[in-house]
């Protein structure tokens, strides 16, 4: 099962893999990359946004579908602009980083010399 923060973590690392782009490849920005649902997605990248961990991505509930209402209904609406990372995001990127590190070095470390 995948992890909000990893789904977070991941996000975080496709859109800093742009900065060195002139344009912002929104093919990075997908449910289907990361292999969770649009209303899932969009909730991550809303958490994101209102974090200042990223910039460029504005995220609209709809909110819920009127009860007799036949058609098609979508919650969210993503409206990517010129995605980027915040200082912040950075931050929250790096820090995540070691700390992963730092579990998988301790996870090593156990299984060559367990208590």
């Amino acid at each position: 099962m995948k992890t909000t923060f990893g789904i977070m973590n991941r996000i975080l690392k496709g859109i800093d893999s742009q900065m060195d782009s002139d344009f912002f490849d929104a093919s990075v920005l997908t449910a289907e990359k990361y292999g969770i649902t649009k209303n899932r997605f969009a909730r991550i990248l809303k958490m994101l946004s209102d974090a200042r961990y990223i910039e460029g991505v504005e995220v609209i509930d709809e909110g819920e579908p009127d009860e007799f209402d036949e058609t098609p209904y979508t919650r969210f609406k993503i409206i990517i602009g010129e995605v980027f990372l915040t200082f912040k995001g950075m931050e929250f990127l790096a820090q995540n980083t070691v700390t992963a590190q730092t579990f998988s070095m301790l996870k090593k470390i156990r299984e060559i010399a367990p208590l």
